[in-house]
């Protein structure tokens, strides 16, 4: 499939086959594009750029790359992502299967792997084509669009818009299938911003009368001696600093004043790369009843040889099923392999989570909906 235009450069080899939005390019979402000379060296299977496509910017990722230029003309890939972003050849495979198994297109089950904020604007601006055209040929609004190019040399289309107070529907595409003018894309926008948390934890023991008099701070340091008796193996000992001064009932100023003595030390981390929030004491792993064991045999006898088969845990609340689930991700982790715990509702992640951070401490991740772009991001880069 190919979106039609006109190649600049007839001596244009490189093609590349790029997944784009079902819903804007029609049928399987793969169209050909040819890439520019200067792209060429670089750009790779993988690789997300923006294509245009019906006229706008869309974004999409690079499937395959080939010399068999097609008998029909070709739009040029716009830009690639910034910053840039690429999937793997394994995650390229895991895609093509997604997508034959729940038969969506290959864009959408790619989008999956891409990291929140991955889709930044990109801001159509016009040039002039070089060697400027004859003016004799063009309409009066066409030649009003080519003046002000001229003037201000590549202006975004909002721009030209507001300055010719026009909407330019029909000038633009008429002067670029005259090959007078092009459109290119600037991309706009930054990842997003993670949101920064402070944490601390003691640097130093105080000296016993070092805090007579400044029973907040020594409020804090309670809070954090408590909480370094209950971490759990390996930990750093650094916790939140909102949730230490809400257990001490103490102020951020007297937090502040036992940094500046060395007793407590900072940091700050992204938020959100944790489930757990509030005081949680180590989890133990309990004894299993019988029909845990059960369960849990069966479930290890096909863990060790990564046999596919699904199983189905059935019981009552309360008979014990978070505890093979979390046995069952402690044997992938000490084997090298990874942990994926889906939940039916957003309203029960932070229970659950708490549950798994209470045993894997900070090597919890959350990932849903309800949380910032921010946050999401923070999750995806963490894991």
């Amino acid at each position: 499939m190919s979106d039609h235009s006109t190649v600049p450069d007839p001596s244009l080899a490189a093609i590349a086959e790029v997944a784009v939005s079902r819903a804007r390019a029609g049928a399987d979402g793969l169209l050909s594009y040819a890439v520019p000379p200067e792209m060429q060296p670089s750009l790779d299977i993988g690789q997300v750029v923006w294509v245009p496509l019906r006229g706008k910017p869309a974004l999409g990722v690079v499937v395959r790359l080939h010399d068999e230029t097609p008998p029909f003309p070709l739009k040029v890939i716009a830009a690639v992502a910034d910053p840039p972003v690429a999937v793997s050849p394994q995650q390229l495979e895991t895609a093509r299967w997604v997508a034959r198994q729940t038969a969506s297109s290959l864009y959408e089950a790619l989008s999956l792997f891409l990291p929140p904020g991955a889709a930044h604007q990109a801001r159509p601006y016009l040039r002039l084509v070089e060697p400027p055209p004859a003016a004799g040929r063009f309409t009066t609004a066409q030649k009003r669009l080519l003046t002000l190019l001229a003037e201000r040399g590549e202006t975004s289309l909002e721009a030209a818009r507001s300055a010719l107070k026009t909407s330019l529907a029909s000038v633009v595409p008429a002067l670029e299938e005259a090959g007078a003018i092009e459109r290119v894309y600037q991309l706009e926008g930054h990842p997003p911003a993670s949101r920064q948390e402070r944490w601390v934890r003691l640097a130093q023991e105080p000296g016993a009368d070092a805090l007579n008099r400044a029973p907040n701070q020594h409020a804090i340091v309670l809070a954090l001696q408590r909480r370094a008796r209950f971490a759990a193996d390996g930990s750093d000992g650094f916790v939140p600093a909102a949730e230490v001064l809400a257990q001490s009932g103490s102020t951020r100023a007297s937090l502040t004043a036992l940094v500046r003595k060395g007793i407590v030390e900072e940091a700050e981390r992204p938020a959100g790369l944790s489930g757990a929030r509030g005081e949680h004491r180590p989890d133990t792993v309990p004894e299993l009843t019988s029909a845990q064991s059960r369960a849990w045999s069966a479930i290890e006898d096909a863990l060790r040889p990564r046999n596919p088969t699904p199983f189905l845990l059935y019981g009552v609340t309360g008979s014990g099923k978070t505890e093979i689930y979390l046995r069952s991700a402690a044997w992938c982790l000490r084997h090298g392999r990874t942990a994926l715990i889906l939940i039916p509702e957003i309203a029960l992640s932070s229970q659950v989570a708490d549950r798994f951070a209470a045993r894997f401490g900070d090597r919890v991740a959350v990932l849903h909906s309800g949380l910032s772009a921010g946050d999401r991001y923070a999750s995806w880069r963490g894991i």
